[in-house]
């Protein structure tokens, strides 16, 4: 398992984990939140670091220099969500020049 999610099991497993109400990071989350980066590894992709979020899902936060950031969320039901605010940056319309493998 990637250091960086082991690392949020370690610190982030326990309800409140933030100081506040935080779900849990658990082990099943973990596991898709690896499965995920094996997945984008494979394709060619470079993952940023994992970051825990209160509702006990990993993130994954893209950026680049123009603005654009892309965030992909695994969740403890191994469902992935995508929030983006981004501007084409290319002839062809492309929209994630920070993600192109």
């Amino acid at each position: 398992m990637r250091a960086d999610i082991q690392e949020l099991l370690d610190d982030c497993g326990k309800p409140g984990w933030d100081g506040y109400s935080a779900a849990p990071i658990v082990q099943t989350t973990a596991g898709h939140a690896e499965h995920f980066c094996i997945l984008l590894a494979m394709a060619g992709f470079e993952l940023p670091p994992a970051i825990p979020e209160p509702g006990g899902a990993i993130g994954f936060e893209w950026e680049d220099d123009h603005a654009n950031w892309f965030i992909a969320s695994v969740e403890p039901n191994g469902m992935a969500s995508v929030v983006a605010n981004m501007t084409p940056t290319s002839q062809d319309g492309s929209l994630l020049p920070m993600l192109e493998a």
